[in-house]
């Protein structure tokens, strides 16, 4: 399928994963590497996914699947398939499920709107590499970590855009609440504010744990942050550095051990 554009949307998860529900690429143009490295062209922050778990390919009927790793899982509309494997698939739509996650993956046409559709968040990613931490909301929640795109359920993404509105303040919990649910639609799924500040967590986790940042250059960071308690960060590992990071303020709120030159925040 010449001039081709794969769509990847993330149907299903498993409990806990940091990869959000209807987390949807940007059209991808005739060959796309799925994984959980920042390298991967549609990123996947979950450990059961390879660093580069395969790759899809259009074809002139349909698109194929090529599976690059013998870890972990892979399934095309429930059919296993092998490391090594190329996999045609006609027509155009089918399920992938990479590790635990089910992704659905549809062909479309480029079109000349289309092309000219996906310049803008090529130009926001490339000014994102500014920060270490840097949110987008327009169309979003676009967030990157030391330059690297990161996946975030959108309430969470709201919460985490509005702890970095002040890095190293308290921001009450009313203030958050309403950030993760602006209009009171009761849209996130039903998570509430401390699941939400858990994906925020397990985020910064995943992110050390694929190597995208490091455990030390957080902890450094967290100690340049401005408050009046400093925090003890020797020989905690990575979740309990990042209960630090993204701190609860007993009785006030939620605050980001962090300092404000490490935050960028696009508007």
């Amino acid at each position: 399928m010449q001039g081709g554009s794969f769509i990847i949307r993330v149907e299903k998860v498993q409990q806990g994963s940091a990869v959000p529900v209807g987390l949807v690429s940007p059209p991808l143009l005739e060959r796309a590497v799925v994984g959980r490295k920042p390298g991967a062209d549609f990123r996947l922050a979950d450990s059961t996914v390879a660093g580069h778990h395969l790759v899809l390919v259009a074809t002139a009927g349909g698109f194929a699947v090529e599976v690059l790793t013998e870890r972990g899982s892979t399934f095309l509309n429930r059919e296993r398939l092998k490391g090594g494997t190329v996999t045609p698939v006609m027509g155009t739509s089918a399920f992938v499920q990479v590790g635990q996650i089910l992704l659905s993956v549809t062909v479309i046409e480029a079109t000349v709107p289309f092309d000219e559709a996906v310049s803008l968040p090529l130009q926001v990613e490339h000014a994102a590499r500014a920060g270490w931490l840097t949110l987008q909301l327009d169309g979003g929640p676009h967030i990157w970590l030391a330059g690297a795109p990161m996946s975030l359920f959108p309430s969470a993404g709201r919460v985490l855009d509005g702890l970095a509105a002040a890095p190293g303040q308290v921001i009450p919990m009313a203030t958050l609440k309403l950030a993760m649910d602006p209009d009171a639609l009761q849209m996130a799924g039903g998570a509430n504010l401390t699941q939400a500040i858990t994906y925020i967590r397990n985020m910064f986790v995943d992110a050390v744990g694929c190597g995208t940042i490091t455990l030390d250059e957080v902890k450094a960071l967290s100690d340049r942050c401005l408050v009046a308690e400093p925090a003890n960060l020797e020989g905690l590992d990575a979740r309990a550095t990042m209960r630090v990071l993204v701190e609860n303020v007993r009785g006030a709120g939620y605050r980001l051990r962090l300092p404000p030159d490490a935050v960028v925040r696009l508007r």
